[in-house]
């Protein structure tokens, strides 16, 4: 069966390009795929900081088009369409873009289209709302990556409970359990962001360092994206008044970071912070710290407690003086951190397992193709006239 898989045309799907959570989740997926062999990935090609990167091997990779597409969505539906028209694939999947979905079903009526849901925003725009539920109905198929997600699109958007499914991100627990050794050490990854709520972080953090001076704390505080300058002012004059106030570099604080360093970090790490203050769709970060043995203290919105269940810490006020006194508790309490890890962990590999998961995606996809097939699925050639939104 050969699978087509639309990444969005932002998407980095490369190692060495900060790739994000929706690449990451693919890449997951595919190696653990009994497919593998016949999937093809097409998105941009992989590029960062202004340098091309070579995409990740799990598959066969295709580039939409020779340059880079932004900004045209039309150009970039027809180029992928033109792709298409080469592999001739069984199923089609659309990761998160509904407008994709839309245009892809609209050119290929004969080929199910999955429709991969990672987030639940909506604009506010009454016309751009209507447009973009419709693009979502388009879709044969839709999975969503949590039990919040897909409540939300269900409730929300019209997918019907029998064509839509969760599906959970997974990861390879393997690769982040190897070779840990566990410090006196609290990470935070949160950029700077009011949903992120890296404020609450960096206002805990302080004290928590001045009462325990045997341990270290690591802040990956990414300075992109949509803040004021008030708010960014605020983050950074906390950030800078904890660094001076510990001695020894025992607080410190990068911008970006590789994905690999991070989870380094985190694989040190005894506690990791999740401070967002938005429902999270579904909690990559959370997984990953929790993949790593880390005790989690969250703020539980959207699908974070899906990761954690009741193996976390949750302060009921959003302040960083109900983060300090969480943090503290595991501190004064090594045991009890342990053992909410270990929890945590062993949840986690069984739900999030990258071949449980894989395995779930695997038997949609066979399915919808299997029943298409018998309807009398036909490949298109040559020319398409595109019915779909553009």
């Amino acid at each position: 069966m050969k699978i087509a898989v639309i990444l969005p045309w932002g998407a980095r799907f490369s190692p060495s390009a900060s790739p994000g959570a929706i690449e990451l989740c693919v890449k997951d997926f595919i190696a653990h795929s009994r497919f593998r062999d016949t999937t093809v990935v097409i998105t941009n090609p992989p590029e960062h900081d202004g340098q091309a990167h070579p995409p990740y091997d799990v598959c066969e990779f295709r580039p939409a088009a020779l340059t880079r597409i932004r900004a045209n969505r039309t150009a970039w539906h027809r180029a992928l369409i033109d792709q298409l028209l080469d592999i001739r694939p069984d199923v089609i999947q659309v990761q998160q873009t509904p407008v994709t979905a839309h245009a892809l079903k609209g050119a290929f009526p004969k080929i199910p289209v999955i429709l991969h849901r990672h987030d639940a925003q909506f604009p506010g725009n009454p016309i751009k709302r209507w447009l973009i539920k419709r693009d979502i109905r388009a879709a044969d198929f839709v999975i969503c990556n949590s039990d919040f997600i897909l409540r939300h699109h269900i409730k929300h958007c019209g997918t019907r409970p029998e064509a839509t499914q969760r599906i959970y991100n997974g990861i390879n627990f393997a690769l982040n359990e190897a070779g840990q050794t566990k410090e006196q050490l609290i990470v935070c990854v949160a950029a700077r962001m009011p949903r992120k709520g890296p404020e609450l972080f960096a206002g805990a953090i302080k004290p928590i360092l001045a009462a325990n001076p045997t341990w270290h704390a690591a802040m990956v505080c990414v300075t992109t994206g949509t803040a004021s300058s008030r708010f960014a002012r605020n983050v950074e004059e906390l950030i800078e008044s904890a660094r001076t106030a510990t001695s020894h570099g025992r607080f410190r604080r990068f911008d970006t970071l590789p994905h690999a360093t991070v989870m380094e970090l985190y694989r040190r790490a005894s506690i990791a912070v999740i401070p967002s203050q938005w429902d999270e769709p579904f909690g990559r970060t959370a997984l990953e710290a929790v993949a790593s043995k880390a005790t989690i203290v969250s703020s539980g919105r959207g699908g974070l407690r899906e990761i954690t269940d009741a193996n976390a810490l949750y302060p009921e006020a959003q302040s960083a003086e109900a983060y300090r006194k969480a943090i503290q508790s595991l501190i004064d309490a090594p045991e009890r951190s342990k053992s909410m890890a270990d929890a945590a962990l062993e949840n986690a590999h069984r739900l999030f397992d990258a071949q449980t998961v894989a395995a779930q995606y695997d038997t949609v996809m066979s399915d919808l193709a299997g029943t298409r097939g018998r309807s009398g699925h036909q490949h298109h050639s040559g020319k398409t006239t595109v019915t779909g939104r553009l």
